[in-house]
């Protein structure tokens, strides 16, 4: 429906969008200043029954691309998450055929982003896809 396309795009698009403009004073004044969009594999493959979702994902990852590149000389990291399936309340409504074995712990997510905040380095990290080691093709 319209309404759940204008409400996918209001959270996982506009809002992220907004933070990132009215963060962007203080994090230039900062040492060091970090913007971890997560978005989701979704936004990057797209599913059948997800149009939405899948766009308003694929417009928070387009938008992170995007960020990072304008940002590169400044003080400011980008970066994008797009894990797979997350253990939350939102996957099992969802999608309740996904064992729970292959989901991602959330606190796997958290473990990477401290990582990317506490890493700095030369090298940047554009994109990320994380899926559990029993959905890759050889485990």
């Amino acid at each position: 429906s319209t309404a759940s396309w204008d409400q996918c795009m209001a959270v996982n698009a506009r809002a992220p969008f907004i933070l990132c403009r009215e963060l962007f004073a203080p994090l230039k004044k900062s040492e060091a200043g970090y913007i971890i969009n997560v978005a989701s594999v979704v936004g990057v493959k797209g599913y059948a029954g997800q149009i939405a979702y899948t766009a308003s994902k694929h417009a928070l990852r387009g938008m992170s691309i995007a960020l990072a590149k304008e940002l590169r000389d400044t003080n400011i990291r980008v970066h994008v998450i797009c894990p797979g399936g997350v253990e939350t309340e939102m996957i099992t409504e969802v999608r309740p055929d996904i064992p729970k074995e292959e989901l991602i712990a959330p606190q796997e997510i958290a473990d990477l982003i401290l990582y990317l905040v506490t890493h700095r380095g030369n090298a940047v990290v554009d994109e990320l896809h994380i899926r559990r080691t029993s959905s890759m093709p050889w485990g």
